[in-house]
């Protein structure tokens, strides 16, 4: 009689049904496991544990609650054969793994993400920022051994790329980081990786195919999370164009905002998920007509990337020191009326969509004009903050402190930059071409430089890069995603840092700042839930924060109105679809 769960040999365990549904074969396809003359194999090095337990509690779920003297001693084996696979792949690769001659040496947590990912085609490595997923990915090509490894990120991520990897022993000769324009490139002398931007990638598509990539490493892979987008299609069509190379995406926060961010990462690895995106949205989203609302099937969903998804938050890993987070309010000052001129025009917005025929609400560009007019609230009460966080941080500074300022406005960044002095800071925006972006950098962090104000972008400045020179991180405004609301205090929070951290987040009293900061807190809350806890929700439901913020401060046309409940932010009680 055939065993159903058996061990077969060191590194396999084979698992037999009499019928095995269309489900359990494409969950053995999900995590990695092949069929074999009516046997599903799983092999460990490629199907990690956490996988496999989720597996047979699926597939087998009688013996799994019935038998629970085998399952027992089938989990203690399978615990040892993984022990002695992990041993074994530190003795075969102890000398790619050493990078003692740079007086440096891997984590443990980074040890393991390697062996977990040298035997598989795809993984995504939602590692938290700070945790080194640079240093990560990279061992995994040397240890490899792929002769060429083609990096893909944004613009002020690819010389961080060099000059961190440069420190890591890496030979200098052996990076070529391509620009926009030639000229500004830099070419290796003996090609081992290929450094270059997601707006760059068309550009030089057909020499990159030209050359055999071994493995591509796509970091902040959230850029292509819109697989409509350009940058999506470009990245997808590469990686096609070599489908024996191992792909590694990255991203400290990969799921931003709804479930189908992952079918991208999902499409681009070739995981049987990422077939088809209507199929994925009908098993995992939740629509109101054509909108995603939220989320359902999670624990299907959580089992089905289990072995994709390589999931590590910095809290688990790292003996960081102590993060506070402060709220600091000021007045809104000279810019009120500004602001109360936005409301009134946000509340007119309300009002003519109201009244619109419902045939001419679907050419109202609605969405559009909630956004714009959101983002002039937010960088009206970042300007109008400016006189008195610059005294603020200026005092700061008088006792030693070096201080970063994040915004998302350039404009704001530019006026603290008057105010501060050009010679007493560094400004990274999305206008400072990406090498001068890393000498900024470096520059701040250096102690003898002279500068202790960093100013930066949060799309610009916001990931990738490391500022542990300083303990001080200060928000002009809260970013309206949930993923930028963590990553520009991460560029201090990190490995590296020896101080407590202070993150102050600043508002200006009678505006929209707290609340937005609270609709992020509230839908992070739950895109945690779903990426990161054991949540036993059915269905997560969010929605666009813009349009959460239009419904509070604007009120019915059909109720009275008048300027102080706009100022006062009232709550919209009717049921207003923004389509």
């Amino acid at each position: 009689m055939k065993k159903p769960i058996e061990i077969v040999s060191k590194h396999k365990i084979r698992f037999y049904k009499t019928v095995w549904s269309e489900d359990d074969i494409f969950l053995a396809h999900c995590l990695d496991m092949t069929v074999e003359e009516g046997y599903v194999v799983c092999d460990i090095r490629i199907t990690y544990k956490k996988a496999l337990g989720g597996f047979v509690k699926k597939v087998f779920p009688v013996i799994f609650m019935r038998d629970r003297g085998f399952i027992a001693e089938f989990f203690t084996n399978i615990k040892r054969m993984y022990e002695d696979d992990f041993n074994d792949f530190l003795e075969k690769y102890k000398e790619r793994l050493d990078y003692s001659k740079v007086g440096k040496k891997l984590r443990h947590y980074q040890l393991e993400t390697i062996y977990r990912c040298i035997h598989s085609k795809s993984k995504l490595l939602a590692l938290d920022m700070g945790t080194g997923k640079t240093l990560t990915s990279a061992t995994i090509s040397k240890v490899i051994s792929a002769p060429r490894t083609c990096i893909i990120g944004p613009a002020l991520v690819k010389w961080n790329w060099y000059e961190d990897m440069v420190s890591w022993g890496y030979n200098n000769l052996y990076w070529t980081i391509l620009e926009a324009l030639k000229h500004k490139s830099m070419f290796a002398i003996k090609e081992r990786f290929i450094v270059l931007n997601y707006e760059v990638v068309e550009k030089y598509k057909s020499e990159i195919n030209k050359a055999s990539i071994d493995s591509f490493i796509i970091d902040e892979c959230h850029k292509i999370k819109n697989t409509t987008t350009k940058a999506f299609k470009s990245v997808y069509n590469l990686t096609k164009q070599h489908p024996k190379a191992k792909v590694i995406l990255l991203s400290g926060t990969p799921w931003t905002n709804r479930v189908t961010d992952l079918f991208a990462y999902l499409k681009v690895a070739g995981h049987p998920l990422g077939v088809n995106k209507k199929k994925f949205e009908d098993m995992y989203a939740v629509k109101n007509g054509t909108k995603i609302i939220g989320t359902k099937n999670i624990d299907d969903l959580k089992l089905k990337i289990s072995n994709f998804m390589i999931r590590l938050k910095s809290d688990d890993v790292l003996e960081l020191p102590r993060l506070s987070i402060h709220k600091t309010y000021f007045n809104i000052g000279e810019l009120n009326d500004d602001y109360n001129k936005v409301l009134n025009e946000l509340q007119g917005i309300r009002d003519e969509y109201d009244k619109a025929e419902e045939d001419k609400k679907k050419e109202f560009n609605l969405k559009a004009k909630i956004r714009q007019s959101i983002s002039s609230l937010s960088r009206i009460t970042s300007m109008s903050k400016i006189p008195q966080v610059v005294q603020w941080v200026n005092s700061m500074v008088e006792q030693n402190e070096k201080v970063i300022i994040f915004s998302s406005w350039r404009g704001v960044l530019e006026e603290l930059e008057k105010c501060f002095g050009a010679s007493n800071c560094v400004r990274v925006d999305g206008s400072v071409e990406s090498k001068k972006r890393q000498e900024l950098v470096n520059k701040f962090n250096d102690e003898k430089s002279g500068v202790d104000i960093f100013l930066g972008q949060v799309k610009a400045a916001g990931v990738g890069i490391n500022l542990v020179s300083s303990r001080t991180v200060v928000l002009m405004d809260v970013p309206i995603s949930p993923d930028l609301i963590e990553q520009p205090i991460k560029r201090s929070h990190r490995s590296g840092q020896k101080r407590p951290v202070n993150a102050y987040f600043t508002f200006a009293k009678g505006t929209i700042d707290e609340r937005l900061y609270s609709l992020i807190q509230e839908k992070a809350g739950d895109i945690n839930a779903i990426i990161d806890a054991d949540t036993k929700k059915g269905v997560v439901k969010y929605d666009e924060i813009p349009e959460m913020l239009f419904k509070e401060l604007t009120v019915n046309h059909s109720n009275t109105t008048s300027d102080v409940s706009i100022k006062q932010g009232m709550v919209n009680k009717s049921n207003l679809v923004i389509k």
